[in-house]
């Protein structure tokens, strides 16, 4: 294992692996610890896709902890805790402050670096502060329409600083790009705007724009560059920004560094720094898909990269054999316009909250059907989470059960996971990747009807309006959507 991943919700951790295995790794999600200690150890990434961003703060250690200890008994070098590339999280649910805090208990004390940039999926972050796509437009996250009036966790503030401090009294520094460039010398101090807070309530608000004292890790890496001055200097290959930028993240002097990204090019070179020793033991990292594909890239870079033809992710997608199933926990305006999209060419719909309506769903897809069942209509009174997750979970079983061949799509990053845990399943790994940032997965359920099953997870906020019909007819689309996001629900 290569790296290892928790993502806070099933859509992102497919995303995450997405991101991976497009960077050339080869890659695989577990649905539970118990899950992944059944794998194999062929796979360069192994993701553990849970629950947390949906969880109490309380309830976090429990749903964690066993996944970031068994990593670390693996020895994979790098392990992300995956987050949704808005940041969601609060005080009170999914907090992140609460999971670097756990990282540190797990990992040791050296810097956490943070990204939540995504340039493809319109996520970028500037001098600390967070921008999301809405459309056509990029808004600061705290004035995103979709993210300003999340139901859970809404946003209030675009400073991550100021996000993730309120979650934790551990000191958070922001680390500009102007760290980025050859000139840099983080050393100086000179290019380094960093800032601590500490916005807890309750707490004092500090911020400062100061040097702040070198840690262990810092002095760690200033003396191996040093030695290391001399050969790369007769080699004419002395070191680079990734150097630089290391140095500048060890020297923060804070528990965890917020990294600024607005292009791909940031994704891939704070992939390599994060790769820079000294450090004993797996470094813990938190962020989104583009901390995933940056440091798969390095990763995929380094001369005992496993490059083979089958690492290659293609995008070749058959019809579906039968009627298709979507099950759909998702509240998402964009999930709603894919369901109007599918009945007007011709899906049976089924609202969960009228009577009899699991039996009217599993009727309506044994008939022959491509069936929707959703939980959820625009202004619609809404549902209790268990109660979706039930519903949706007895219509699944019973036709897997009776057509265990069956394409099923699932709405909602939440949703998704308590889903395909009902529905028994251990893992999945992705066949092909033909429709932009959704992809179609395999299931892994040895023994059970679930085995073999093709499934498109998808948040709610992702996928163009034909996304239905094209999972059925096997029409592969290259269309990009700014708005989508693996982690919105």
């Amino acid at each position: 294992m290569r790296i290892g991943f928790y993502g806070d919700d099933f859509t992102g951790s497919v995303d995450a692996l997405l991101q991976l295995r497009a960077a050339g790794l080869t890659g695989v999600l577990a649905t539970s610890v118990a899950a992944a200690q059944r794998l194999g150890d062929e796979h360069d990434a192994v993701g553990i896709a849970g629950v947390a961003r949906s969880l109490p703060t309380e309830e976090i250690a429990a749903e964690v902890l066993p996944a970031l200890r068994w990593f670390a008994g693996r020895g994979a070098p790098i392990v992300q805790y995956k987050a949704c590339s808005t940041a969601d999280s609060s005080p009170a649910v999914g907090s992140l402050g609460r999971v670097l805090e756990l990282g540190r208990e797990v990992f040791g004390e050296r810097v956490v670096p943070v990204l939540f940039a995504q340039p493809d999926f319109g996520r970028y972050t500037f001098f600390g502060h967070h921008f999301a796509s809405d459309g056509e437009r990029v808004f600061r996250l705290d004035r995103q329409p979709t993210m300003s009036a999340h139901p859970v966790t809404p946003s209030t503030e675009s400073d991550l600083v100021r996000h993730l401090g309120a979650q934790t009294d551990l000191p958070i520094a922001a680390l500009d790009w102007r760290n980025y460039g050859p000139t840099a010398e983080p050393g100086s101090g000179a290019n380094i705007a960093t800032r601590v807070g500490r916005h807890r309530a309750g707490a004092a608000s500090a911020e400062a724009l100061a040097p702040h004292p070198a840690s262990a890790e810092a002095l760690a890496l200033r003396a191996a560059s040093a030695e290391a001055l001399p050969r790369a200097a007769s080699a004419q290959a002395p070191p680079g920004p990734a150097d630089a930028l290391a140095l500048a993240i060890a020297a923060s002097g804070a528990a965890a560094v917020v990294l600024d990204a607005f292009t791909d090019g940031h994704l891939d070179l704070i992939g390599e720094a994060i790769l820079i020793p000294p450090g004993d033991g797996p470094r813990f990292v938190l962020g989104a898909g583009g901390l995933s594909l940056g440091v798969g890239h390095a990763l995929a870079a380094r001369p005992d990269a496993n490059r083979t033809a089958q690492n290659r992710l293609g995008s070749a997608v058959v019809p579906a054999e039968g009627p298709c199933l979507a099950l759909s926990g998702s509240r998402s305006p964009r999930t709603w316009e894919q369901i109007q999209a599918a009945t007007r060419a011709g899906w049976t719909a089924v609202d969960l909250r009228e009577p009899s309506a699991v039996e009217r769903a599993v009727a309506a897809h044994a008939g022959g059907a491509d069936t929707v069942f959703h939980s959820s209509t625009p202004g619609g009174e809404p549902v209790s989470s268990d109660r979706v997750v039930d519903g949706l979970a007895e219509v699944g079983r019973a036709r897997l059960r009776a057509a265990p061949r069956t394409r099923l799509v699932v709405c909602g990053g939440d949703t998704s996971g308590h889903l395909l845990r009902s529905l028994d399943v251990d893992a999945l790994t992705i066949s092909s990747r033909p429709w932009g940032n959704v992809v179609l997965c395999r299931a892994h359920a040895p023994g059970r009807p679930a085995d073999g099953t093709a499934i498109v997870l998808k948040g709610g906020q992702m996928g163009h309006p034909d996304l239905f019909e094209d999972v059925r007819l096997g029409r592969a689309s290259t269309t990009s959507d700014p708005m989508g996001d693996p982690a919105r629900c």
